[in-house]
């Protein structure tokens, strides 16, 4: 059997009620969807990073072929934007 005690009073100041209506800004909100070519930019810039293109040169990977293959490029920007699900 449970039993309910004496509760002692908060010692929490009640601040009054404010006139003032805050409005939450939400960005990104009704915002239209990044061009193609915003899309691609940060999967560009990624391919600049010193790290990634040392990591590719081990790899094999020729990092110039890659950032002039559209498919390749387009394909990491859908699967950044969650166009395409990565499993």
């Amino acid at each position: 059997v449970m039993q309910i005690s004496e509760v002692e009073e908060a010692s929490a100041e009640v601040l009054p009620p404010t006139t003032e209506q805050s409005e939450e800004k939400f960005e990104g909100v009704n915002q239209a969807p990044p061009s193609p070519y915003e899309r691609r930019k940060p999967v560009l810039e990624l391919l600049e990073d010193p790290e990634i293109q040392a990591i590719c040169k081990e790899m094999g990977i020729d990092m110039e072929r890659m950032k002039k293959n559209p498919e390749f490029v387009e394909g990491i920007a859908r699967r950044l934007y969650g166009d395409e699900v990565v499993s």
